[in-house]
């Protein structure tokens, strides 16, 4: 979950399955997908180069 929590993260689903499991309380979590994060920023980085205009 989330590659912005730096160290935190936690790809292994086996991992990711014990943690629910065993956590005695509710877990709230916000997950980030890295690769759609990119794509998008692509696609907006190209949409706003297309709209406006860099004079240098």
């Amino acid at each position: 979950m989330g590659a912005s929590t730096g160290n935190l993260l936690v790809e292994n689903p086996v991992a990711l399955e014990a943690i629910f499991r065993e956590c005695p309380v509710l877990i709230a979590t916000h997950c980030e997908s890295g690769p759609v994060i990119a794509d998008n920023l692509k696609s907006f980085l190209r949409a706003m180069k297309q709209r406006f205009r860099i004079i240098r």
